[in-house]
């Protein structure tokens, strides 16, 4: 979608668009109000546990105050438009999309909301669908606008406002399917203090987490730099989210969370420590290696994949896909104290991320690479900060740094293969980087068996294809 939006609407149209769509995005963790974590945590238990008129209440008012706050984020950024309008660059007063704009913070994010809720009761296949036919249905909407030479802003609003309706609706109707399949055996009851508790800590954690939001960073930069650069800028946020689609904390943590949950109820300490920590190395292995291609492919890839409406954006795609390593580590750790309930802990990591748009702010008076490099810096900050936290506490990750070693080494093989493969054009220095790095991973063997066994646990089936990752034991020294 992002690679033919930026072709049709051109750069400063994509940049409008890109940034009205940013104040949906902003809008998803300032209205969350800690209803996104709380449903995330206590839903999949209470699905097995509560009695079943509690789940049905938990849901309904979870339903209800999100789409009440909704509403009021949308309200409240439709009479203030002008204001908004004005900071960030473009004349309110002609443009049309302001009440659409408003309209999609209701309708996608609430259709967001309930998926959520379906993920955490572990309907994974109608959300992933939804998602995609939404992803579809959009592209289809621009192939059609360009067909009849009807491309612009408000079209593409209204089309992402009528998906996200049926998108919405889809998953309200299968939520009421699953809550009736649903026979919880009641032998837990859950407080509402506890719950309004944990929600509360989490809440004051995502409003400062929105500051360093994809939506918030798109704003500070078409604030400092004008629309046309926040465009370059968005579309290099775009092409890190469908990078991070690819990524275990994308399709493995709501399908993990709830296992470890229910480990850490038991007990089972050890095996949810060695579980966090296995996330954490497969996605910085997923990471470095989208890192290293962009590393390689350089301008010639950004131009490649903006049809040419981006000639130096090399640098940014990089730093901003560095960003997206440190975001995406981010997440495994603050999912970790979800895990172990650490709700306190994770406010407090959070305010390491009201760093990343001071250090945007003051990239952006200088240019857009400057502005993207203090996200990268802004973010690793925040990642380390959250790991370090969680490592003090009594429950934490297990690390394997001998194997986060091996996995730098490998990358570091994998560069250098992909920049002496470059003289050759971009198709050879990528191929290069991935078979070197398929070879290097390989040779030193990243995963302990350890790691291996919990991985083949998760599965639920062996993973003999996998073993050429796995190093042996140590051999114990001989006197």
């Amino acid at each position: 979608m992002a690679l033919l939006a930026i072709r049709a609407l051109g750069p400063t149209e994509y940049g409008l668009y890109m940034v009205l769509l940013g104040i949906v995005d902003l809008c998803h963790p300032l209205s969350s109000l800690g209803l996104l974590p709380t449903a995330q945590q206590f839903l999949p238990e209470m699905a097995l546990h509560a009695r079943a008129t509690q789940l049905r209440r938990f849901v309904r008012w979870l339903t209800l105050l999100r789409v009440a706050a909704l509403l009021a984020f949308a309200g409240t950024a439709y009479a203030y438009w002008d204001t908004i309008a004005s900071w960030l660059g473009f004349d309110a007063a002609v443009y049309e999309g302001a009440a659409l704009a408003c309209l999609l913070i209701v309708t996608l994010l609430g259709a967001m909301f309930t998926e959520t809720l379906l993920e955490s009761l572990l309907e994974q296949r109608f959300v992933h669908a939804s998602r995609a036919l939404y992803g579809l249905g959009r592209l289809a909407g621009l192939l059609l606008l360009m067909a009849f030479e009807a491309v612009s802003v408000v079209h593409m609003l209204w089309i992402d406002v009528g998906l996200s309706v049926l998108r919405w609706a889809g998953a309200e109707i299968v939520l009421v399917r699953q809550l009736r399949r649903l026979h919880p055996d009641g032998s837990r009851e859950f407080h509402r203090s506890e719950v309004v508790r944990f929600g509360w800590h989490l809440s004051g954690a995502q409003v400062m987490n929105a500051a360093a939001s994809p939506g918030a960073l798109r704003a500070i930069v078409a604030g400092g730099l004008g629309v046309d650069l926040a465009g370059h800028f968005a579309f290099a946020q775009q092409l890190l989210k469908q990078a991070t689609q690819s990524m275990p904390t994308t399709w493995l943590a709501n399908v993990v969370r709830p296992m470890l949950i229910a480990r850490h109820r038991s007990g089972d300490s050890e095996v949810v420590a060695l579980s966090g920590g296995l996330l954490w190395k497969i996605n910085l292995g997923f990471a470095l290696a989208i890192v290293g291609m962009t590393s390689v492919g350089g301008d010639p890839l950004m131009v490649l994949l903006s049809g040419d409406r981006i000639p130096d954006g090399g640098a940014l795609l990089t730093l901003v896909m560095l960003a997206g390593v440190a975001l995406t580590q981010n997440q495994v750790s603050t999912a970790m104290m979800h895990v172990y309930r650490y709700s306190s802990l994770a406010r407090a990591a959070a305010l390491a991320a009201l760093l990343v748009p001071v250090l945007v702010v003051l990239g952006a008076r200088t240019s857009l690479d400057a502005a993207a490099a203090g996200l990268a810096l802004g973010t690793a900050m925040m990642a380390l900060a959250s790991l370090v936290l969680l490592q003090r506490q009594t429950h934490r990750v297990v690390l394997d740094r001998n194997g986060l070693v091996r996995l730098a080494f490998a990358l570091a093989f994998a560069v250098a293969a992909g920049v002496l493969a470059a003289r050759w054009g971009l198709g050879a220095a990528i191929a290069a980087f991935l078979a070197a790095y398929a070879l290097a991973l390989r040779a030193v063997r990243p995963l302990n068996a350890q790691e291996f066994e919990v991985l083949q646990r998760i599965a639920g089936r062996p993973l003999g294809l996998l073993a050429w990752l796995v190093r042996p034991p140590a051999k114990p020294a001989h006197r």
